[in-house]
């Protein structure tokens, strides 16, 4: 089942890619393409630019099974814009005018982004820092690891010490 979404995503973006070259001619072939197909992440679909000239073409899984029809529809005319765009216009804003005319083109809405929730792609945790009087603090990893390796903190005067870790989500 999971194969089967990326296939039909890869051969949607084929498509894409071949309606966009009938109008604009420097659009990218497929073949310069890498797909990435990550479990989650805030954006639902990201194309990067390599320095060697490969094109790395990312969606994530959850959005391709929560959200099928809407991903073909939305974000792949979305993600193709912007490969179309820097291709014929290089200076172009990422999602200015010429952006908007492209994503519409090719059957998208042209709008910035989609209104689906994401999940992150990573959890962020917190430690629990504690006074002598009992003022209870979170701390983020960087201050954390700083606090782990010597650094004191201090509030009011009174200097803080670990009590515990806990991950949100």
């Amino acid at each position: 089942m999971k194969r089967l979404n990326e296939k039909r995503l890869i051969d949607a973006v084929a498509r894409l890619l071949a309606l966009a070259r009938e109008r604009w001619p420097r659009t990218p072939p497929l073949s310069r393409l890498d797909f990435r197909f990550p479990r989650t992440g805030k954006a639902v679909g990201k194309v990067f630019l390599r320095p060697d000239g490969t094109i790395t073409f990312q969606v994530t899984r959850e959005a391709m099974a929560r959200w099928p029809e809407e991903t073909l529809a939305e974000t792949l005319p979305h993600e193709v814009a912007h490969l179309v765009c820097r291709a014929e216009f290089p200076g172009a804003r990422p999602h200015g005018r010429r952006w908007r005319e492209i994503c519409r083109a090719l059957g998208g809405s042209g709008e910035r982004s989609h209104g689906h929730p994401a999940s992150a792609a990573r959890r962020c945790r917190r430690y629990l820092y504690q006074t002598a009087c009992g003022e209870q603090f979170w701390l983020g990893p960087v201050r954390h690891r700083r606090a782990q390796r010597g650094t004191v903190y201090y509030h009011r005067g009174r200097s803080l010490s670990y009590a515990r870790r806990q991950r949100f989500e």
